[in-house]
């Protein structure tokens, strides 16, 4: 016991200049440098210069005793949070293995590192990677230490989901969100896949019943899908334009909607919306190329510069005055 409240009073009188160094902000306000190892129920093994000229030991600082750490900047690690790649999966998965035991550590990164990192593994494509991305977002809905990191891997659970095949359980829980939810993004992410899911129902719909047009008990269900699926697609603009990824995704579904529904100048407009509106976002490009496969006398039609002009026309009683 003797040695250890050395080691701790030496470690409490160090300098906590080094800018590679973590920061232990302790309950009684001290801030003291150290190379965070490692972390448990118990408490941080510590890494910290005890005797200039040495090499530094290894010591554990009670958890209770400390408010939260400051990870050491890290402009690679930080990287990878703002836009790691599928690329970059093995990088992104060395960091999580160092990170992860932070998770639930106030001010730690771990949460971000893992949301981007699960992001990641649902953008392979892959089952098995599908399911690992899966089970780390729910870990990091449970775990995380920050409300909105929890939250944003609640929409990314939504996500995981419906990579997962598990399209019921992702419409069950969303209609329950859309009931209470308060976070802009997980309730934009549950809207698009209810949109989603009224969306197949009614091409489904519409498959299974070529001429629903003339059957009335048909007709009243197709409507009613879509403008269901209108107006969940259109959620984000509305009510989140500044959310730019989420209002053009949910654009480009119209336009495939509309397309499929046989309304090609509604699809062609919404286009054109996406590549004016959100040039820098990922559906602009599609929603680009997509415009240029149409014949010169397809684009010639515009419906908005045509109303436009009309609007722009002097009434009679205009040229009366």
């Amino acid at each position: 016991m003797k040695r250890l409240a050395l080691l701790l009073a030496l470690f409490l009188t160090a300098k906590a200049g080094a800018q590679t160094a973590d920061t232990l902000v302790l309950t009684t306000g001290e801030r003291r440098a150290g190379r965070v190892l490692a972390v448990d129920a118990q408490g941080f093994s510590v890494e910290v210069q005890i005797v200039a000229g040495q090499p530094p030991g290894t010591m554990r600082v009670p958890r209770n005793q400390v408010a939260h750490v400051e990870f050491a900047p890290d402009a690679t690690r930080d990287a990878f949070i703002a836009r790691g790649t599928v690329a970059q999966l093995p990088q992104l998965a060395a960091y999580w293995q160092r990170l992860e035991l932070f998770l639930p550590v106030a001010k730690s990164p771990a949460a971000r590192l893992g949301l981007r990192y699960a992001g990641v593994l649902l953008g392979t494509k892959d089952p098995a990677n599908a399911a690992k991305g899966l089970a780390l977002f729910t870990r990091i809905e449970t775990d995380a230490w920050n409300s909105d990191d929890r939250a944003a891997a609640r929409q990314g659970r939504l996500r995981g989901l419906i990579a997962t095949g598990q399209t019921e359980a992702a419409v069950k829980e969303a209609r329950e969100l859309v009931q209470t939810a308060t976070a802009p993004d997980v309730l934009i992410e549950a809207k698009y896949i209810l949109a989603r899911a009224a969306d197949e129902t009614l091409r489904k719909l519409v498959e299974e019943n070529p001429r629903w047009e003339e059957d009335d008990r048909v007709r009243p269900e197709r409507h009613r899908l879509y403008h269901e699926a209108l107006d969940l697609y259109l959620y984000p603009l509305l009510f989140h334009g500044a959310r730019t990824e989420a209002a053009a995704r949910g654009l480009w579904q119209l336009v495939a909607l509309y397309r499929f529904t046989g309304e090609p100048q509604l699809a062609l407009e919404t286009a054109r919306d996406i590549a004016s509106l959100f040039p820098e976002t990922e559906p602009a490009k599609p929603a680009a190329a997509w415009i240029a496969t149409l014949s010169a006398e397809q684009r010639a039609v515009d419906f908005e510069k045509e109303a436009k002009a009309t609007f722009a026309k002097p009434t009679p009683s205009d040229t009366r005055q």
